[in-house]
């Protein structure tokens, strides 16, 4: 064990020069704030620091417990660990190649911990991505291609051979949904993997939005099946949250795919995502990032009234991250919008 110590620090040493000053620890405890949780996960991830990052991950997983925007706190923790682990993704292969073996190492060391297969997986993944590149799959070099594919498959086939540990952990079907995303799986076996995954645990929504993120069009998809998940997703926790869910996979259908043409190019159904939004506000009501949402996708409606009511709670300090492409001008148009009589 003391080898295998001194080895991960020599790891996280060699991440350090490959990537300059890390980021400064958090000394935060795990609670509602997302945020928080996003920068705990990724200090203990950043410095190599396996134990606190396995008892953060037992406070976070787990139904009914959310973070002050309605997501499950532990989407907030996988948030801090991908800032980690895609890091510089585009400066070469020796930051991934450190990052894949130390959480190899991890998963050595630690056969019976989800998280640490999980992590590994995501590793290979992340890895698969940097050969492939984020451009259009015609500038993909053939051997971009066959490491993509070969790196993906690693992951697969690493998360197979611990599918008795990680059975329990939304994390590690999340991360299936996104390796079969990029090996061109069925839509109808990613279902299976997203219903495993919420059998663990029924409020990872992050499991719904990754399978309508297969159903988009730019993933061979169309608005069809996209709608076909997201009103399954919204039926399956109606009981608990509304039409929650059916507001928030359409606003993240239109940051990833349908963009300012949501209402034109999807099935989108403007009254049933403004009442899904008022759910959602009634539980959360202090959440600036669902006003700043609620007001984005009204004015997308362009329903000048729910425009109104949604930027007085956004005022003059918008949240630019929730306004879609072109931020800055999206929300100065739709100021616009809302002051018209």
């Amino acid at each position: 064990m003391k080898t295998a110590r001194l080895r991960r620090f020599a790891i996280v040493a060699g991440m350090a020069c490959i990537v300059g000053v890390g980021p400064a620890q958090a000394q935060v405890r795990a609670s509602g704030d997302g945020p928080t949780l996003v920068a705990e996960a990724n200090a203990h991830l950043w410095w190599g620091d396996f134990e606190s990052l396995e008892r953060l991950h037992q406070q976070v997983d787990g139904p009914a417990k959310f973070d002050a925007d309605g997501l499950a706190q532990i989407q907030r923790f996988r948030e801090g660990l991908g800032q980690v682990v895609n890091e510089l993704r585009g400066t070469g292969d020796s930051y991934l190649a450190e990052i894949d073996a130390l959480t190899l190492l991890w998963a050595t060391e630690r056969p019976l911990s989800a998280l640490a297969h999980t992590l590994h997986a995501r590793a290979l993944v992340a890895r698969a991505w940097a050969y492939r590149g984020s451009g259009f799959a015609k500038t993909v070099t053939p051997e971009g291609w066959r490491q993509f594919s070969l790196h993906l498959d690693r992951a697969a086939r690493h998360l197979a051979s611990v599918d008795a540990v990680v059975e329990a952990d939304s994390s590690a079907h999340r991360e299936l949904l996104v390796i079969g995303r990029g090996l061109g799986w069925s839509l109808a076996q990613q279902q299976r993997i997203a219903e495993r995954g919420l059998r663990a645990n029924p409020d990872d929504i992050g499991l719904w939005s990754q399978l309508v993120t297969s159903a988009l069009p730019k993933w061979q998809g169309d608005a069809g099946e996209v709608d076909r998940f997201v009103k399954l997703a919204a039926q399956a926790t109606k009981s608990r949250r509304g039409d929650d869910l059916y507001a928030r996979l359409y606003a993240d259908a239109a940051d990833a795919d349908f963009s300012h043409a949501l209402f034109e190019n999807s099935h989108a159904d403007w009254p049933r995502m403004r009442q899904g939004f008022r759910d959602m506000l009634q539980r959360w009501p202090d959440s600036q990032l669902n006003w700043n949402r609620f007001a984005y996708i009204a004015c997308l409606a362009r329903d000048r009234e729910t425009l109104s009511e949604a930027l007085d709670r956004v005022k003059d300090k918008p949240m630019m991250d929730a306004w879609g492409g072109n931020a800055r001008r999206t929300f100065e148009g739709c100021q616009k919008l809302a002051r018209q009589t």
